[in-house]
């Protein structure tokens, strides 16, 4: 079974690889590249949500019918996880087994903030504040200015991201794994139950990033629904 990751904002796959080890055999954590970091550092940063989405699905288009599969989205990723799940129900694909979504809140949730019209100054240090960041970057003005335009555009389709309503619920589970520090709240969390028929809830040691600093019981939590799945 194939895992498809997405990152945070500003996140590079490369992320997710660290997992692999701690997942059974059977499932092959297969991390998306989002254009402008990583092996795409060259190519240029979506422009909105459904840029980065079709560019995603175009990504999957060959492999989701032949395996079986799950989603995982952490943070930015579990808006561009929701979207990528509507547009392979709209256009008749085969549905994954069910979804990962790790600090992320519900796609009804607007964001409050306006990081990506800040100035240069203003945002470093908003992100500097934030964390997530490798402190080799944060550390060296020109790997961040390097970095600097993917992080911005990531903000800015998060920040402008609209919701449209959705008439039906998925039919396959839905499970949540947050920080215990993280600033999203359980209630808010409860609100991704408006769009699916079954979803679960847990929680880790951790703040936001609770993936990076706590790798191994967020897999072991991601296990313990794998097997639900039948995936052991």
């Amino acid at each position: 079974m194939n895992l498809f990751c997405i990152p945070c904002a500003g996140g590079s796959a490369v992320m997710f690889k660290k997992i692999q080890n701690l997942l059974p055999f059977k499932v092959k954590v297969q991390p998306l590249e989002l254009a402008g970091r990583g092996s795409r550092f060259l190519e240029r940063p979506y422009a909105d949500v459904k840029m980065a989405v079709d560019d995603l699905y175009q990504t999957i288009n060959g492999r989701i019918d032949r395996e079986d599969y799950c989603f995982m989205g952490f943070s930015m990723g579990g808006i561009l996880t929701f979207e990528l799940c509507r547009k392979i129900l709209e256009n008749g694909r085969k549905p994954p087994l069910g979804v990962f979504f790790l600090g992320a809140e519900p796609p009804h949730i607007k964001s409050k903030t306006a990081y990506h019209k800040l100035n240069d100054r203003e945002f470093r240090q908003e992100m500097i504040a934030m964390g997530g960041i490798p402190e080799e970057v944060l550390l060296r003005d020109e790997l961040f200015d390097l970095y600097l335009p993917a992080l911005r555009a990531d903000f800015q389709i998060c920040e402008s991201y609209c919701f449209t309503k959705q008439p039906y619920k998925f039919d396959f589970s839905f499970y949540l794994i947050n920080g215990l520090d993280d600033t999203i709240t359980p209630s808010v969390l409860n609100e991704w139950k408006l769009y699916c028929k079954k979803c679960q809830m847990d929680f880790v040691p951790g703040g936001h990033f609770f993936i990076n600093t706590n790798t191994s019981e967020t897999c072991r939590s991601i296990n313990r629904s794998l097997m639900e799945m039948g995936i052991g």
